[in-house]
This record gives structure tokens, sequence and C-alpha cells, in this order.
């Protein structure tokens, strides 16, 4: 069975066969080499390096896309973007897809048994009030409507399956028969035993990963903090203090008491610091205004972190609040520097959480988010 798999992703291509690419759908692309030595890797091609590519991948055969990395790009190549596509697909049996995608309308001119990997929810991505306003919020909706029915049309294809990321998609589209999953980048020898949290210092630190954004909550959780009594040192990786002070300077400005207590880490990959990072702290905040299911969830549990998250997008589906995590209303910084005192505080509940989210790291390993194509490849492949 001669496979290929579409990436929604962008990657620098270094050689003929090897790229360089984000780790979380690298180490997804090398598992499935395993299963399938021939599968063919068809990615978006950047046209520099970037902080974010941080996994080198040899693949059997390469394929790059030349087309602008957005939406508005994508359909107004959808021609060029389309005859790529269809020279590369015509080599292959079946076609795993990623979607979102730039260039969705090509895809309903491709007909190949096609399994669709779900990563997000457009209709409340482009609902999201903090990032889309007035114009842009109108012409948002109306793309975001305009992929919607054409992944129905596609998702009612036969010879198709869908897999998506998280219970909020798999509710949306629960017509079409989906396969549920969440989203992994993480070795199960990667994960720490119980024992090892007990060793962590006594000094209360918190940790966040993402970007300055409204969307991302980071404003909320400045004021939450702003609030917060007891002694604390808040790891933030993702950007820098700069780019906190331009981009958000009204929650930089909430600070300002205890800016003494922020490490600034930048842009972090998984083994380039992000894994030493979370195995000192004790408790990641994912605080986000509009998320799916956010990888970030499993790398924290896999380390011992207990997490405090947004009940927002497919993050529910992940986290049964009081069990694995906890989870809070979205802007409530009230509420999150509550949660935030009342982790720090209980040690024991803490505990309970960290040692109920490594059982959960445990079910969610790279190798299990894997299988779940293998097994989707191989059903298609007996139909």
């Amino acid at each position: 069975m001669r496979v290929c798999f579409i990436s929604s992703r962008r990657a620098f291509k270094l050689q003929e066969n090897k790229i360089l690419i984000d780790q979380s759908n690298g180490r997804l692309l090398h598992e499935l080499q395993f299963f399938n030595p021939t599968l063919g890797v068809v990615v978006i091609e950047a046209q520099s390096k970037n902080e974010f590519y941080d996994m080198e991948l040899p693949v059997y055969k390469l394929h790059t896309l030349k087309v602008p990395f957005s939406y508005v790009g994508g359909l107004i190549h959808s021609v060029s973007l389309f005859r790529q596509l269809k020279d590369i697909v015509r080599a292959y049996d079946l076609c795993v897809i990623q979607l979102p995608f730039v260039g969705f309308l090509p895809l309903l001119l491709i007909r190949k048994p096609t399994i669709y990997h779900l990563c997000a929810n457009v209709l409340t991505a482009s609902s999201n009030p903090v990032k889309y306003k007035g114009m842009h919020a109108i012409l948002a909706k109306s793309f975001a409507i305009m992929m919607d029915k054409s992944f129905k049309i596609l998702f009612k294809r036969p010879k198709t399956k869908l897999i998506c990321n998280g219970l909020e998609l798999g509710q949306l589209y629960s017509k079409f028969k989906p396969i549920v999953t969440v989203s992994s980048s993480i070795y199960k020898n990667e994960i720490i035993n119980f024992e090892q949290v007990s060793t962590r210092t006594s000094n209360l630190s918190f940790i966040f990963v993402g970007r300055p954004s409204l969307e991302k909550g980071f404003d909320t959780l400045m004021s939450a903090l702003a609030d917060l009594r007891i002694p604390f040192h808040l790891f933030v990786v993702g950007f820098t203090q700069q780019e906190f002070k331009i981009l958000l300077p009204h929650a930089y400005g909430l600070t300002r008491h205890f800016q003494s207590k922020i490490t600034y880490c930048g842009h972090m990959g998984w083994d380039n610091g992000l894994k030493e990072i979370l195995r000192q702290v004790h408790i990641g905040i994912v605080p986000s205004r509009s998320e799916g299911t956010p990888r970030v969830i499993i790398e924290f549990m896999s380390q011992g972190v207990a997490v405090i998250a947004s009940r927002i997008g497919g993050i529910p589906g992940v986290i049964v609040s009081g069990l694995n995590g906890i989870l809070v209303e979205p802007g409530n910084a009230m509420q999150l520097a509550d949660t935030i005192s009342q982790l720090s505080l209980g040690t024991e509940f803490r505990n309970e959480i960290v040692l109920k989210g490594l059982q959960t790291a445990h079910q969610h390993t790279v190798n299990e988010f894997a299988n779940v194509f293998k097994e989707a490849i191989e059903q298609l492949t007996n139909e």
C-alpha cells in the first residue's frame, strides 16, 4: 500500500529527502514510517529555517508545496495547488491529510481513499472576539463556514475515514463516525515516575507555554498572579520579555510588582530545555480563551506537572476537573487565582492530580497516537 501523508504544517527542506520540522509533527511522521517505510511526505515548503523547526526528519519520499502559508493565499492559488497535489497523489493508493489545510478547495477535486486528520475547530476559532473584530470577524466567520461545508463534503465520501483531535471535534462531526483521539508527541520512556516528583524543590513554581496573546489568555494569568498572596516563580516559554512588553503592554504593566518572579525563556524545543524546566516546576497553566486540544497538556502531565486549564475547546476531553487537572472558566482571573492558590497550598491534593496526570500521559503517548493512524489505514485498505 503506497501511502502519502499531506501535512498542514510548514517545514524547511534540508536535503532531497530530509526536512527540518516541528517535533510534534515530526515524531508522528517518524512513527508512521516504522509502519510504512515507503511513506510519502508532503509539506508546505518554508523559505527559511525557523526556531520552531526543531527536528531533522529523513523521509523516504519528500514532496514540497509552493504556496503561501495562509488560507487566503491557499484560496488565491487554488488552481496551482490543485495541479501540484494532483501530480503528487497520482503515485499513491491512499492519502492521509491534516486539516485545516491552507488549500482546502483543491482537496475537493482529489479522488483517492483518504484519512482526514482534523486538528482544530475552524468555527470556534473564527468566532474568537479577541482575535477578530469588525470586518475581519465577518470575513473570518465566512471563511470558516466555507471550510466547514467543504469538510463535510469530504467526510461523507466513500473510502474515507475521519480522525478528530479531541472530544469537541468528535461531537461536532459525529454524523461521520469519527475516531476521537488525543494528539501527543511524548514517548513512553520520557514519562517520569511519580517518585521523581517528590525530589523537587519546595519553592513553588509555575509554567506557561505559548505566545503573549489575548487568545492564549496570558493577560488573565498576569491578572491572577498580581492578586496572588503566596511566594512563587513563573517560567514563561515561547517568547521574550520584550515581545510581551510590545504585544500586551497593559498586561505587562500588571507585572510591575512581581517582575522579579518571572523568567522569560523565549522559544524552547522539547529536547532543548523545555523538558528540563518541566521537571522542576509544580503547576502548568493553560488559561486560553480559544483552544483546540493543546499537546502541552500531555507534556505537562508526563513530567509530573499539575495542570490548570480553561474549560474550552477539546480540553475537557482530556482533563477531568478535580481528577487529573483542574478546569477554570476562560478569562476569569479571580477564579484562576483561587485555583492556583488551592493547588499551591494543597500539596496532597496536588500530588493526587499529578499521579492521575501521569496515568493519563501513559494512555496518550505518540506511539498510541500513531497507532490510531495505522489502524485507520489498515481498515481503509481492507474495505
